[in-house]
């Protein structure tokens, strides 16, 4: 099965995904990123530390947000009686 993974201006998903891509690639997206933002902490000078914990905490917070998002667009479309293309 799949999942619509965008959205067009007409309210109709423009392109699909395996359900495990789907629902994960972000979470993999974010364990990437944050984990790159980590490995460059470590080599800052410690003034620079608490923005780039900042920034790790807002993509977080964001990356749960489109998540959310995406999720629940997911479940109102699949809610309409459609099926995975």
């Amino acid at each position: 099965m799949k999942v619509p993974m965008q959205w067009g201006s007409n309210g109709e998903p423009t392109w699909f995904a395996p359900r495990p891509i789907g629902i994960w690639w972000g979470f993999g997206f974010t364990l990437i990123v944050g984990g790159f933002m980590f490995a460059m902490a470590c080599g800052l000078a410690a003034e620079n530390i608490p923005s780039l914990c900042l920034a790790i905490a807002a993509m977080s917070i964001l990356e749960v947000i489109v998540q959310f998002l995406h999720l629940r667009a997911i479940v109102r479309w699949e809610a309409k009686g459609n099926i995975g293309a």
